[in-house]
């Protein structure tokens, strides 16, 4: 069995997807095809290359230092070939292709989702597959990836979009019943809405000066969904601490009020950016590039959901 007989790009595109999903009947399920093929696919390129790239057992499976080099190849492979087609389509004076992006599902559904229509008029031949995980995903796995957090992957290309600050919030009703927190110590008083995750709830600081401080706030609901608690703020549970990219609609309309505007709250205590990160290949594909620069161009110099 020769290496060309099975390494073409849809069987590296699969076995990139085993390699990230660590299953054979979740790769199945998103291609709509049975498990045995995908194993079958996976088999033949250990066939192909003399050497097991998985661990298998009757639970889970998890990469070999082989499937680990063959992975790094696969990805740059499906790279060069890609690369190949946008600078095919671009000296037609098209953009075409596939773009894979990451999104966390919220951000995605605001700030990506809304655009696709009008991203397709002006580059009808571009396939856009859009995948949304609130877990962190590996941009590698990605042409665009937009994530929360710091400035500190030196290993990818990074477009800040915009800085994720946070506000307190609750709504007039809310406001009306309980009354306004004036500061900190009367935001203790007050019925509070807090994100939990695997690692427990996330709980809010103040900055005071050049120091951040935890606050010990009651908690009237967890929830390891913030749409869940952006609804639950909007119903009048109690006070939320949300992104300005969520929350902006409903400050402009009156559906949530923000609290204590002199203070700096967050939950966490570094820096915080929108970023769009891409792999940092040697040329940025044209069409990866044509999608960061029309979404950067809708978000404007100063993204539109800045409060």
């Amino acid at each position: 069995m020769t290496l060309s007989e099975h390494i073409n790009a849809k069987n590296l595109e699969l076995f990139l997807q085993v390699y990230e999903q660590g299953s054979f009947s979740a790769v199945a399920r998103r291609q709509n095809v049975s498990p045995s093929l995908i194993s079958r696919t996976v088999y033949q390129l250990e066939e192909a290359v003399g050497q097991a790239l998985f661990y298998r057992s009757t639970r889970s499976i998890s990469p070999t230092e082989s499937g680990q080099l063959f992975a790094r190849y696969a990805q740059e492979t499906l790279h060069t070939l890609k690369e190949m087609q946008t600078q095919m389509q671009s000296l037609k004076g098209e953009v075409g292709g596939v773009v894979r992006i990451n999104s966390a599902v919220i951000f995605a559904q605001k700030h990506i989702a809304p655009y696709l229509a009008a991203l397709n008029e002006r580059y009808p031949k571009l396939q856009i597959e859009l995948v949304q995980t609130d877990s962190l995903a590996d941009p590698q796995q990605f042409d665009l990836t937009f994530r929360i957090g710091p400035l500190n992957d030196n290993n990818l290309r990074t477009k800040i979009i915009g800085e994720h600050r946070t506000y307190c919030v609750c709504s007039p009703a809310y406001a009306d019943r309980y009354g306004k927190p004036a500061n900190l110590a009367e935001l203790a008083r007050h019925q509070c809405l807090f994100y939990k995750g695997t690692n427990g709830i996330v709980h809010w600081f103040a900055k005071q000066q050049d120091d951040w401080q935890q606050l010990n706030l009651p908690v009237k609901l967890t929830a390891n969904n913030a749409e869940t608690l952006l609804q639950s703020a909007r119903d009048g549970l109690g006070i939320a601490l949300l992104p300005n990219w969520m929350i902006y609609q409903d400050i402009q309309t009156g559906s949530l009020v923000p609290l204590l505007s002199g203070h700096t709250l967050n939950e966490r205590i570094d820096r915080q950016y929108i970023l769009a990160v891409y792999p940092n290949h040697r040329h940025t594909p044209t069409n990866v590039r044509a999608v960061l620069d029309f979404l950067s161009e809708i978000y404007g110099h100063t993204a539109y959901w800045e409060i």
